[in-house]
């Protein structure tokens, strides 16, 4: 089978300026859409993976990574997820995730199916042992 390049769309950046709340979330599921990004077009180097990183999730996330503290070598990819992951991740209250879990009603433009989504989506951050019982 013969292997060629792909062409494949840049991402769109990350945005860290709305929704605080959900900054967290959104910057994981950026961030999952990133590696995939980076599987698709075979990109293995870590001084490129890191390149890729900063220039897909775009300026204002690069701003906030040029005034980090410790933002590793260039050539460190995994150091500077870390440093991204530990900016975009506050500690979060769990006590009011739980509350917001408890509060969550079935819509009533909601199917079963979406309710459920939406709840095991609030449930991830409640810190719950086994979300699957």
């Amino acid at each position: 089978m013969a292997t060629g390049r792909i062409n494949v769309a840049p991402m769109a950046p990350f945005d860290p300026m709305s929704d605080p709340n959900s900054l967290s979330q959104r910057w994981k599921k950026w961030k999952r859409r990133f590696e995939t990004y980076l599987v698709a077009l075979n990109v293995t180097e870590k001084k490129q993976k890191r390149a890729l990183l900063l220039y897909q999730a775009g300026q204002e996330t690069q701003d906030i990574f040029d005034t980090l503290a410790d933002i590793g070598e260039d050539d460190d990819y995994d150091f500077a997820i870390a440093a991204l992951d530990t900016y975009f991740s506050p500690k979060k209250h769990v006590d009011f995730e739980i509350f917001k879990f408890r509060e969550a009603k079935q819509q009533p433009h909601e199917t079963i199916d979406q309710f459920s989504t939406r709840l095991r989506k609030l449930a991830a951050t409640c810190d719950f042992e086994n979300m699957d019982k």
